[in-house]
């Protein structure tokens, strides 16, 4: 009894079935286990939730920033032309080499000036300039028109008066994009 205080002070029925005792101090301590786990995971849960959030909008904000550098390269290149009217392969390729890509812009491989040409088998979205030429030499000429991605995000940039991006064009005779 002198290891045991509480026990000489427990309600009769808990004296007389000590066994009765150990299982509801069993219950009671099982019982707190899982409140208290749940409570954890729950509280973990949340953090991990947190964590996966704050990652996928700063991932966000990221690509949202490049979409909009590169959408400043594209308005730079229409910029030119509108101020210049018609410029010539020499004035697009100094005009690209000034924006120093490979440092500047490391993962924009070279800007392509397209042009729409009407015609009777109708309209053409031609490559007429793309630099840096070494890149896709096979570029210039090259009909975007004939992907139907392509020739959308052609004519919505041309209705729209914005960019529009598009999944890379692979010109299949240098392997390049």
């Amino acid at each position: 009894s002198m290891l045991l205080p509480w026990y000489s002070k427990s309600p009769p029925a808990l004296r007389e079935h000590p066994v009765l005792a150990a299982l509801a101090i069993l219950v009671c301590g099982l019982g707190l286990t899982v409140v208290i786990s749940m409570l954890g995971q729950s509280h973990a849960k949340e953090r991990i939730q947190g964590r996966v959030d704050r990652q996928v909008h700063r991932t966000y904000l990221s690509m949202q920033n490049h979409l909009f550098t590169y959408e400043g390269l594209l308005r730079g290149g229409r910029g030119l032309f509108e101020v210049r009217g018609k410029i010539e392969g020499d004035e697009w390729r100094r005009f690209v080499e000034e924006l120093d890509l490979p440092h500047r812009y490391p993962s924009v491989k070279g800007l392509a000036y397209i042009e729409r040409v009407p015609g009777g088998e109708g309209e053409r979205f031609l490559i007429k300039y793309s630099e840096p030429a070494s890149l896709n030499p096979n570029a210039a000429g090259y009909d975007i028109g004939l992907d139907p991605e392509q020739r959308g995000a052609a004519i919505r940039a041309m209705e729209s008066g914005s960019s529009a991006i598009t999944a890379p064009i692979y010109f299949k005779d240098s392997g390049t994009e």
